[in-house]
């Protein structure tokens, strides 16, 4: 058995675990068809990840595959910087004209990051702030998806910012779960990717390029996720 394989399964069986650790419930997934508009709501993630090889190209590529060209649009808003109250100040502008069906939430890193420079959001105003962010896509659409946080540094313990990451996680899987939205819980799937396959244990270049944006590996991370909460069988490979 070669090191690789060996890591691969240990992954594996910790998204195994993942897995059966939750309830299967119907707010598990947002199953689209024909016809769909999938709209991606973030920061520099989303921004990024609507380029190259991204996980916003590589979703509309996995969609196309299985419904054909152009029968659900793929949209990628996000901006560099952005917070949860940047979201909430550009709906009209990035996302009310579009009509989307689907809407993904992806924000909150910058909410946190900002704690290196005092500028972060606290957990109360982060919690209201995505209250009046997902009250107002919910006017847009009932089909809302909220992601949890991924990383702010790879280590697999002692990451600066870990605990303030894991408890802004659960508020938006608790505000997923009070309002009956799926999730995709990015935060579990990053830190089971870096516990089974970090063995060095170091900060970035595992699925980040600079401890936070995504290279090509944790984008295809972000779009396998993705994707199974879409219900589209996708062939990435995360090595």
């Amino acid at each position: 058995m070669t090191v690789k394989f060996f890591r691969l399964a240990v992954f594996g069986v910790a998204l195994l675990a993942r897995i059966i650790d939750c309830d299967t419930t119907a707010a598990e997934t947002m199953l689209i068809s024909p016809g769909d508009r999938v709209l991606f709501f973030g920061d520099s993630i989303t921004e990024m990840g609507d380029t190259g090889k991204g996980y916003v190209q590589l979703v509309r590529q996995a969609t196309e595959a299985k419904f054909g060209p152009g029968q659900v649009e793929i949209l990628g808003k996000g901006i560099s910087g952005d917070k949860v109250e940047d979201l909430i100040a550009r709906i009209e502008r990035d996302v009310a004209p579009y009509k989307p069906t689907v809407i993904f939430v992806y924000i909150g890193i910058n909410d946190v990051w900002g704690f290196y420079g005092y500028l972060g959001t606290s957990r109360e105003k982060f919690l209201k702030q995505m209250k009046e962010l997902v009250a107002r896509l919910e006017k847009i659409t009932p089909r809302v998806v909220l992601c949890t946080l991924s990383v702010i540094g790879e280590k697999r313990s002692g990451n600066r910012l870990d605990t303030l990451l894991d408890d802004y996680s659960e508020i938006i899987r608790q505000l997923a779960a009070d309002k009956g939205l799926a999730t995709v819980d990015l935060r579990a799937a990053f830190k089971g990717y870096l516990e089974a396959l970090n063995s060095a244990d170091a900060a970035a270049g595992i699925l980040t390029s600079d401890e936070v944006h995504l290279n090509e590996r944790g984008n295809r991370l972000v779009a396998k996720e993705v994707l199974r909460v879409l219900g589209v069988d996708s062939q990435i490979d995360v090595d």
